[in-house]
């Protein structure tokens, strides 16, 4: 028990570090997903309908900007919810069982998450594979960067759900919960 005890802490405190480059990063792509939905507010509806000037280009790339910066968001949110205990959760059936049972459910739970993002991996690959050569259209993004949000999301994902397993074996976190055993 201790040994899985030293494991938990060891993930957690990558977690946390994780955790604090990711805010960061989420930071500042919600500033560059805001900006670049201001500015093309900004130019179509004041300066274009107004009329007040002509600009000699137009800000298109905004608006794959903004789309491609909040799918990464959420893909690079998804691990830090999951840590803080902020994925929606049905209690109707959990808080009709015993604690043994409540265990059994809770891995059945995590086997079952396991298997869903080894497939989002699995095939995410493949459709990184696929789309080697895509670019998009606007701003001509490589494909890799855009179709690797939801592989890196999973991973993030992975890596908060074993740590929370490690949390839950050792009996430093309750099963459901984002909290420490008291």
């Amino acid at each position: 028990m201790d040994l899985i005890r030293r494991i938990y802490f060891a993930l957690n405190k990558g977690s946390n570090v994780a955790t604090k480059i990711l805010e960061a990063l989420v930071a500042i792509l919600v500033v560059i997903c805001f900006s670049s939905v201001f500015l093309q507010v900004i130019y179509r509806y004041i300066l274009v309908k107004q009329t007040l000037f002509k600009l000699p280009f137009t800000f298109t790339f905004t608006d794959e900007l903004a789309r491609y910066a909040l799918v990464w968001i959420t893909y690079l949110c998804v691990g830090m919810c999951l840590k803080e205990g902020y994925m929606v959760s049905v209690d109707f059936i959990y808080n009709r069982l015993g604690k043994k049972a409540r265990l059994a459910l809770y891995y059945l739970i995590c086997i079952m998450m396991a298997i869903v993002l080894a497939v989002i991996i699995f095939y995410g690959f493949r459709l990184l594979a696929i789309n080697q050569v895509f670019k998009s259209t606007t701003m001509r993004i490589p494909g890799v960067y855009l179709f690797s949000a939801p592989i890196v999301g999973s991973i993030l994902m992975g890596y908060e759900l074993v740590t929370e397993l490690f949390g839950v074996l050792s009996g430093e976190l309750r099963p459901f919960k984002a909290t420490k055993v008291e």
